[in-house]
């Protein structure tokens, strides 16, 4: 039965002679069944999204951006100092720090050391600072039990790592022979002690003094985030230091749901994090959405709000189990809240956090047990339309909304409510129209669009696939008709050019409803100017053009039906 689901779905996108078609699913399911689990997901979900192609930039370690550790008030720095006197005197000091015992002194040392952080950055002193001796230094030093030595290391590390491009495959190999990423992992470990416990502030109703929480640990998290960034190979290796159970231990203290500036932190690094997670971290996984969801409930941040989203979207894309009934309901009912957000926060804020909303939904009808949450997913359908005609969305977040639609209807459940499809055939149809129309008045060569515009006529194609009821359906003849018609033009333009275009066209015109025949009126489609174009096209060089129009030309012409899909 699994298999014979995942075969029906494969159907509608990917288009093959019926002779190739058998062994097309049989190398599918094959495949299916020699991968792991996560494998598996990932599989299907380029399935679902082949044509309603799901950008997921924003929930991936693309375009991180590094934090910035420095002190609001940056040690001083000899500005009058040239290039030569500097490297000399970097050159001295990395030289007393390699020797040194004493931890005041290293203390000193590393703080002129930030001096050349401060001042205008050069090759050389990058190369200066991280030797393979310094590195094994620095793993030295965190080791110590002198908690300033600690911290101004920590800081020193992130503000280098901060300036850094690359790090060269030996240094890459010292960072992680000397131990310096399973120190770092291990500091963020919160320590069982009434120091690190933030204690409840008197002068501010009961309320928890982050401050010196935050000093202590969020420079580490920082660092963290900057060597992501310069080396995403360290992100496997912060992982196999076992950093999840060290931030689940964290967040599960009810005092930290208030402190948002460091949970947006530790968010930031599972951002960067969670796409490289292995089975072995699947109980974590579980545990790290039950901690972030409660946090996500009670915060009134927006920024705040965001992170989680993006880490819960992560999880949920690779553990299926860890997304609950409640997690869904919540999500549904953000899309509302977010209406309201327009008025307060920029726009680029706006579209990101619309986004990842509908990037979870999307991914929740991606569940192989979509069906416990479709009931909750069609009654926000309503909700979810509005972005198509929304003019603040881009084509990233129609792509998200066709992505819901298209994957509700190879599901099956869009077919539950037949006025919720009858609202969402029409919508989609609509927004096909206008990006006809709007091609229409563009005459440029290249059409930007071209690739959603497909995503869109694809949409429908799949909706009325697999529709089981008769359709009232003007609306979508009128919009595939006049789609149809902007074929025959004055140009003269050939078909090639749009063949991929004409091809889910011809699906489209061959559909049938299971129990009563065509979908569309055969004699509206006859009495238009698409059908002599349809047999123009019969006897056209390109065989797929030319035996899909003779299909569409029989279909049309015999009371049979011809299965072009």
């Amino acid at each position: 039965m699994q298999d014979m689901r995942s075969q029906d779905r494969l159907k509608s996108f990917i288009k093959v002679s019926k002779k190739d078609y058998k062994s097309e699913c049989e190398k599918f399911i094959v495949s299916l069944r020699k991968t792991r689990k996560q494998k598996k997901f990932n599989d299907k979900r380029k399935i679902y999204s082949k044509v309603f192609d799901v950008d997921d930039k924003t929930s991936s370690k693309a375009g991180l951006d590094r934090i910035e550790t420095i002190d609001s008030s940056p040690f001083s720095t000899d500005s009058s100092m040239d290039k030569e006197d500097a490297c000399e005197t970097l050159t001295n000091i990395t030289s007393d720090l390699c020797k040194s015992v004493d931890e005041l002194e290293i203390i000193d040392l590393v703080e002129r050391l930030s001096n050349f952080l401060l001042s205008s950055w050069e090759a050389d002193f990058q190369r200066a600072l991280l030797t393979e001796g310094l590195v094994y230094k620095y793993a030295t030093f965190l080791n110590f039990q002198n908690k300033v030595l600690s911290k101004v290391i920590i800081k020193f590390l992130g503000n280098l790592f901060y300036h850094v491009d690359e790090i060269n495959p030996s240094m890459i190999t010292s960072m992680v022979e000397s131990g310096l990423i399973e120190i770092l992992v291990t500091k963020t470990l919160v320590s069982i002690n009434s120091l690190d416990i933030p204690h409840k502030s008197t002068f501010e109703d009961g309320k928890y003094d982050f401050g010196s929480f935050n000093e202590k640990y969020m420079p580490i998290y920082k660092l963290l985030i900057n060597l992501c960034a310069v080396e995403p190979k360290l992100e496997q290796e912060i992982l196999g230091c076992d950093i999840l159970d060290s931030i689940v231990v964290t967040l599960s203290n009810d005092f930290m749901e208030n402190n948002e500036d460091f949970i947006i932190c530790v968010a930031r690094l599972l951002k960067v994090l969670l796409p490289n997670i292995k089975s072995q971290h699947i109980l974590l996984i579980y545990q790290l959405g039950r901690v972030l969801f409660p946090i996500l409930e009670k915060t009134e941040s927006p920024d705040l709000q965001l992170e989680i989203l993006n880490c819960l979207n992560f999880i949920f894309q690779y553990d299926e189990s860890s997304c609950e009934y409640k997690y869904i309901k919540y999500m549904c009912g953000l899309l509302a809240t977010s209406m309201k957000l327009k008025q307060k926060l920029s726009k680029e804020f706006n579209l990101q956090y619309e986004q990842q909303i509908l990037s979870i939904i999307c991914t929740v009808t991606c569940f192989e047990k979509c069906s416990k949450f479709s009931k909750l997913i069609l009654e926000s359908i309503p909700s979810i339309l509005k972005f198509l005609r929304n003019k603040h969305s881009n084509l990233k977040t129609k792509q998200l909304v066709l992505s819901i639609v298209g994957n509700l209807s190879l599901s099956g459940d869009l077919y539950q409510d037949p006025q919720i499809f009858t609202q969402s055939i029409n919508k989609v149809v609509l927004e096909m129209l206008f990006q006809h129309r709007e091609q229409s008045k563009d005459n440029s060569e290249e059409d930007i669009s071209f690739d959603y515009k497909l995503s869109v006529l694809e949409c429908v194609k799949t909706m009325l696939v697999k529709v089981p009821y008769q359709l009232q359906c003007d609306t979508i003849e009128d919009g595939i008709l006049e789609v149809m018609n902007n074929f025959i033009n004055p140009n003269n333009e050939p078909p090639e050019v749009n063949k991929e275009y004409l091809v889910i066209l011809f699906n489209i015109l061959a559909c049938e409803n299971k129990n009563q025949g065509s979908v569309f009126c055969k004699e509206r489609i006859i009495e238009s100017d698409c059908i002599s174009f349809i047999e123009e096209l019969c006897s056209y060089p390109d065989t797929t053009i030319s035996t899909l129009a003779g299909c569409i030309s029989d279909h049309l012409e015999n009371s049979e039906y011809c299965k072009i899909v």
